[in-house]
């Protein structure tokens, strides 16, 4: 079915490049290769077996999942990416002066805050 659209296009190209054709015979061949072509690639796409299109048309919808499990992965990288920069951020306070406990809560706090800060814009 592909190969039918490429040749309709490689027939509308040679249209607007040379105009119509001077011969009866050519009309008639670039005719069948042009809108017959065209024609049978349509009806081709149907839903129903045998026809191509009971096996093209589920493809769309696979096609479609593999794009949102891929926008799923990427928004799952970039909150992991987040997380990773806010520990960064907290690994440079100043928590000498801090218990261990105290240092632990303050991070805790701190790193609670920032992530649904993060959520809330």
């Amino acid at each position: 079915m592909l190969a039918q659209l490429v040749l309709y296009l490689v027939v509308q190209a040679g249209y607007s490049l040379f105009g119509p054709p001077h011969s009866y015979h050519l009309a008639v061949f670039l005719g069948v290769f042009g809108y017959t072509n065209l024609w049978l690639a349509a009806i081709n796409l149907i839903p129903f077996e045998p026809l191509d299109g009971a096996k093209a048309w589920p493809l769309l919808g696979m096609l479609a999942a593999r794009f949102r499990n891929q926008a799923r992965a990427h928004d799952a990288a970039k909150r992991h990416r987040n997380v990773q920069d806010e520990l960064r951020a907290l690994e440079r306070l100043d928590t000498r002066a801090e218990t261990p406990s105290q240092k632990t809560d303050r991070l805790v706090r701190e790193l609670i805050e920032r992530t649904t800060q993060s959520k809330d814009r």
